[in-house]
Protein backbone atom coordinates (compact mmCIF):
# COMPACT_ATOMS: atom_id res chain seq x y z
CA UNK A 1 0.00 0.00 0.00
CA UNK A 2 2.59 2.54 0.73
CA UNK A 3 4.73 1.65 -2.54
CA UNK A 4 1.59 2.27 -4.52
CA UNK A 5 0.84 5.60 -2.80
CA UNK A 6 4.19 6.69 -3.22
CA UNK A 7 4.29 5.42 -6.97
CA UNK A 8 0.89 7.44 -7.68
CA UNK A 9 2.38 10.59 -6.43
CA UNK A 10 5.48 10.02 -7.98
CA UNK A 11 3.41 9.97 -11.68
CA UNK A 12 0.17 11.84 -10.46
CA UNK A 13 -0.65 13.76 -13.80
CA UNK A 14 1.14 11.53 -16.37
CA UNK A 15 -0.81 9.46 -19.10
CA UNK A 16 -1.74 6.37 -18.24
CA UNK A 17 0.42 4.26 -19.92
CA UNK A 18 3.58 6.72 -19.87
CA UNK A 19 2.90 6.34 -15.49
CA UNK A 20 2.84 2.52 -16.15
CA UNK A 21 5.97 2.67 -18.49
CA UNK A 22 7.91 4.45 -15.41
CA UNK A 23 6.46 2.41 -12.18
CA UNK A 24 7.38 -0.43 -13.52
CA UNK A 25 11.20 -0.07 -13.61
CA UNK A 26 10.72 0.51 -9.79
CA UNK A 27 9.52 -3.00 -9.17
CA UNK A 28 12.44 -4.87 -7.33
CA UNK A 29 12.66 -8.58 -5.80
CA UNK A 30 9.11 -10.22 -5.36
CA UNK A 31 7.13 -7.55 -7.17
CA UNK A 32 9.80 -7.69 -9.70
CA UNK A 33 9.40 -11.66 -10.60
CA UNK A 34 5.65 -11.29 -10.38
CA UNK A 35 5.29 -8.94 -12.93
CA UNK A 36 7.92 -10.49 -15.46
CA UNK A 37 5.73 -13.84 -15.16
CA UNK A 38 2.24 -12.24 -15.16
CA UNK A 39 3.40 -10.00 -18.03
CA UNK A 40 5.03 -13.16 -20.55
CA UNK A 41 1.56 -14.93 -19.92
CA UNK A 42 -0.78 -12.65 -19.98
CA UNK A 43 1.55 -10.98 -23.76
CA UNK A 44 1.73 -14.72 -24.95
CA UNK A 45 -2.00 -14.76 -24.58
CA UNK A 46 -2.36 -11.62 -26.72
CA UNK A 47 -3.53 -9.37 -23.42
CA UNK A 48 -0.64 -7.82 -22.19
CA UNK A 49 -0.52 -5.60 -19.51
CA UNK A 50 0.11 -2.10 -20.68
CA UNK A 51 -1.51 0.66 -17.70
CA UNK A 52 -0.90 2.12 -14.71
CA UNK A 53 -4.36 1.12 -13.75
CA UNK A 54 -4.51 -2.19 -14.32
CA UNK A 55 -0.78 -2.61 -12.65
CA UNK A 56 -2.44 -1.18 -9.41
CA UNK A 57 -5.09 -3.42 -9.94
CA UNK A 58 -3.06 -6.47 -10.16
CA UNK A 59 -0.73 -5.29 -7.71
CA UNK A 60 -3.66 -5.09 -4.97
CA UNK A 61 -5.04 -8.28 -5.61
CA UNK A 62 -1.39 -10.43 -5.41
CA UNK A 63 0.26 -8.25 -2.54
CA UNK A 64 -2.01 -7.05 -0.40
CA UNK A 65 -3.44 -10.28 1.49
CA UNK A 66 0.17 -10.72 1.72
CA UNK A 67 1.24 -7.77 4.04
CA UNK A 68 -1.59 -7.95 5.56
CA UNK A 69 -0.93 -11.49 7.03
CA UNK A 70 2.55 -10.86 7.59
CA UNK A 71 1.55 -7.65 9.73
CA UNK A 72 -1.09 -9.23 11.87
Amino acid sequence: DSWLAHMTSYIHGLPDQQAFSIVITSLTADAHDWFIANQTTATEAGHPMTSWVALTEAITKRFSSLNKVKLA
